[in-house]
């Protein structure tokens, strides 16, 4: 019974920590209006990638970010509009 509420009291850890890192996130994309890469992303918050591509799977499913292939990158930006969006994507919360 104890592993039950333990890895129930990680699984709640690791979801404010993931609101957190959104947040982290839109923050950079609105320093950076012209958009990031996901190892830009990583390095600057200091999480794996792997992490920031589930994000932002997450935030581009809500609208919020949208990808622009530039060459062989991919950068990510904040979609026209999302700013209104962003404060409806957190209350939920």
């Amino acid at each position: 019974m104890e592993q039950i509420s333990n890895n129930e009291e990680t699984d709640e850890i690791l979801l404010l920590q993931n609101h957190n890192y959104k947040e982290k996130i839109i923050y950079l994309f609105k320093k950076n209006s012209f958009g990031l890469t996901v190892a830009d992303i990583s390095k600057e918050i200091g999480i794996t990638r792997h992490t920031v591509s589930i994000i932002l799977a997450e935030l581009r499913g809500a609208g919020l970010v949208e990808i622009r292939r530039v060459g062989m990158a991919k950068i990510h930006v904040l979609r026209r509009g999302a700013k209104r969006r962003i404060d409806l994507f957190f209350i939920g919360r």
